[in-house]
């Protein structure tokens, strides 16, 4: 949290007395014009499942958009495990930690579901950051929320039982690729997959899904589950 204020420190310094499309307009509404503008008519990309945008230590080239799909970052212990740091669905941008701090990526960034990405040019970014500084502030809040999340989500997977763990996990999903009209959220995702999101074995995992089917609490037809009681898995994931 002290590197991104540090940062934000450093980008007023930087843009003070630039002038700012968005500042000057009408708020939020010149800000969604200036993501489409910064968004549409770019050179884009369609990846299928489990294919890798970009790896860990590679040099950022680009800024990412995700027009269609699910992406997921991993970083990968010396064991092989993998640990999920963060996801992104449509709508979301990704890939500039890096480009804000100017250091090669520290995760691996891989499809989750077939996705379309919109590839935005460092250059280009760097050009609509120096021209529009409340896009900066933008990716800068979404840094510091990121890090809110990452820091709660990896206290949990350090000390929580292995229940609250899956419970957290299935919430978190819920809560990031829930569609507003849906009645019940239903996601299609491997064991291994979720497994990773909730910081666990496979094995243990699939024993403590049992554990909610049979209470009622989810359902589960393949590979998708269905949560049929989210408020008793967030009360299990909180409490």
């Amino acid at each position: 949290l002290l590197t991104v204020e540090n940062r934000l420190h450093r980008y007023r310094r930087q843009l003070a007395g630039m002038s700012d499309p968005v500042a000057s307009g009408s708020g939020q509404q010149d800000l969604k014009r200036l993501i489409k503008e910064f968004t549409e008519n770019r050179n884009t990309i369609i990846l299928a499942p489990q294919e890798i945008v970009y790896k860990e230590g590679g040099i950022p080239r680009f800024l990412y958009y995700i027009l269609k799909g699910k992406v997921k970052t991993i970083k990968t212990h010396e064991d092989g495990k993998d640990l999920v740091i963060s996801l992104y669905k449509k709508g979301d941008f990704f890939g500039y930690i890096a480009l804000l701090e100017d250091t090669p990526y520290k995760a691996t960034a891989v499809v989750m579901e077939e996705a379309e990405l919109a590839l935005i040019p460092r250059e280009d970014a760097e050009r609509i950051f120096e021209r529009a500084p409340s896009m900066i502030k933008r990716f800068v809040r979404m840094l510091a929320e990121n890090v809110t999340e990452k820091e709660t989500r990896l206290l949990g997977i350090a000390y929580n039982t292995l229940r609250k763990k899956v419970a957290s996990a299935l919430i978190h999903l819920q809560n990031k690729y829930q569609q507003p009209e849906a009645a019940q959220f239903s996601i299609r995702i491997s064991r291994e997959e979720l497994a990773t999101v909730a910081g666990t074995a496979t094995e243990s995992l699939i024993r403590t899904l049992s554990e909610f089917k049979s209470e009622q609490l989810i359902k589960i037809n393949g590979a998708n589950i269905i949560l049929l009681n989210p408020a008793k898995l967030e009360a299990i994931a909180f409490h």
